[in-house]
């Protein structure tokens, strides 16, 4: 289940991130950009406690 978690994360950074960044205001990116660093944390910690 973590592997799967993992290349989610991954997948959502390198591949959904980028192209719906492109339909953003520079605005919204930076909104989103913050909340997403903000939680990206807590969800790693999460998927590691879950081992």
């Amino acid at each position: 289940m973590k592997k799967r978690y993992l290349h989610h994360i991954e997948e959502e950074e390198e591949e959904m991130f980028p192209t719906a960044a492109k339909d953003l205001t520079a605005e919204e990116e930076e909104k989103l950009g913050a909340l997403f660093a903000k939680r990206k944390p807590a969800e790693l910690e999460r998927a590691q406690a879950e081992e």
